[in-house]
């Protein structure tokens, strides 16, 4: 059936159109560095966990279907075991980890049209050995991956992403303090899960406005739990990540409450 090129090409279109239908939703996540290391920041459904530690100094967080992300965590932490075991724990990085083994698993089940995609989308975060370099990589349900030093974001749609990144450009952490950078991290999830849940869909979607990203974070606050884990390079352990307990993300819930149509909580 698919062994003419242009049937090819139309299955493969297929099959993008269908997992992004599928991530269209999806609670994006967030991550965005702090003066002692990196934060992770996602929105899930209480009891659910969407953000893991992966090695002493790598974490993620994952969108898409359950079974999907457990797969490709399970796959990223025995990978970075092995080659932590076989080489140093200097050796594992998210790069050849990405490189040499995930990208090409996730890309092998996008091509195989006969086979069931990958539905899923990761953020994943790497803490340097030496230094205070901090990367975030972005792994598309394609195969395709890309990286940054400032900031990274995994939503459903790549106009939800481009919105974020525009939204974070205009309203950066007020400072590079834990409470300023979750405030900072939460109001661009807010934008992107408004964009990605809009029932009216837009090739070219405008901003969400400051009434409709409130609306949804107050939604959020009474349905959802926020979850937000660091790797913090403070940490005397050679374990870096940390989840991070109600305590510690109390300032977000003040946040809303302080938003425009919102009562002080």
């Amino acid at each position: 059936m698919y062994d003419e090129p242009h049937r090819w090409l139309q299955a493969v279109e297929n099959r993008i159109q269908y997992v992004e239908k599928r991530l269209r939703g999806a609670s994006p996540v967030v991550g965005l560095p702090y003066k002692d290391g990196a934060v992770l920041f996602t929105v899930c459904p209480h009891g659910q966990q969407k953000l893991y530690e992966v090695y002493d100094r790598l974490a993620l967080g994952g969108l898409g279907h359950p079974a999907d992300v457990e797969r490709l965590r399970m796959m990223a932490i025995n990978l970075a075991h092995t080659e932590g075991f076989a080489r140093s724990a200097a050796d594992v990085t998210l790069q050849r980890l990405l490189n040499f083994a995930i990208a090409p698993q996730v890309k092998t089940s996008f091509d195989e049209v006969f086979r069931s995609p990958v539905i899923a989308k990761f953020l994943m975060v790497e803490l340097a050995h030496a230094g205070e370099d901090t990367r975030f990589f972005t792994l598309n349900f394609d195969g395709n991956f890309s990286s940054r030093d400032t900031f990274g974001i995994a939503a459903g749609t790549h106009q939800a992403e481009e919105l974020m990144a525009s939204r974070l450009a205009d309203h950066p952490p007020a400072s590079d303090a834990l409470d300023d950078v979750l405030q900072a991290a939460l109001m661009v999830w807010a934008v992107g899960h408004c964009v990605d849940s809009n029932s009216t869909q837009y090739d070219d979607p405008p901003m969400p406005s400051d009434e409709e990203v409130a609306a949804k974070l107050r939604e959020a606050a009474a349905k959802l739990e926020f979850e937000a884990a660091v790797l913090d390079r403070a940490t005397a352990s050679r374990a870096k990540f940390r989840a991070l307990e109600a305590e510690d993300i109390a300032s977000l819930h003040t946040l809303i409450g302080e938003l425009p149509g919102g009562d002080e909580t």
